[in-house]
């Protein structure tokens, strides 16, 4: 069965700036501790093929799969193969612009949907990813920031 797992954060930067930010994968090693490197094979600005090497643990992990973005709206992402122990690993990210007293901002709401080889697992899982994703969110608009100052 697929489960979803989401967060949501607002970053202080223009939405350009962030969907920007999250479609350059080579922003990901510097945004993220846990990626060590990141490239893409493919880029068309709507479709990008990527692969990157993440830590997962003590143990290094490549990542490979496809991307397809809708500027400043929608990020998609699907992976050729699943993590160990996931039959299913699918992301999305939703960029929302937000205007409040004459300032900027974005909403980011990151996704995971995803299916796991023991069903019984679904709910600590979720709870792990919802976890990771707002780390991960939290990183990115710390990323963002200091890319600013």
């Amino acid at each position: 069965m697929r489960k979803t797992a989401v967060v949501e954060r607002v970053f202080g930067a223009d939405i350009r700036e962030v969907f920007q930010g999250y479609w350059d994968i080579k922003n990901w090693p510097r945004a993220l501790s846990s990626v060590v490197d990141a490239c893409t094979e493919y880029d068309d600005d709507t479709h990008q093929y990527f692969s990157m090497i993440a830590l997962n643990g003590d143990a290094r992990e490549t990542i490979s799969g496809v991307r397809i973005g809708t500027p400043y709206q929608r990020l998609e992402m699907c992976q050729f193969v699943s993590p160990p122990g996931f039959t299913l690993m699918r992301g999305e990210w939703r960029f929302s612009p937000i205007l409040e007293s004459g300032g900027s901002g974005t909403r980011v709401s990151a996704q995971r949907e995803f299916a796991l080889s023991d069903p019984g697992r679904e709910a600590a899982t979720s709870l792990v990813l919802e976890a990771l994703l707002a780390r991960n969110l939290a990183a990115f608009d710390a990323y963002l920031n200091r890319e600013a100052a």
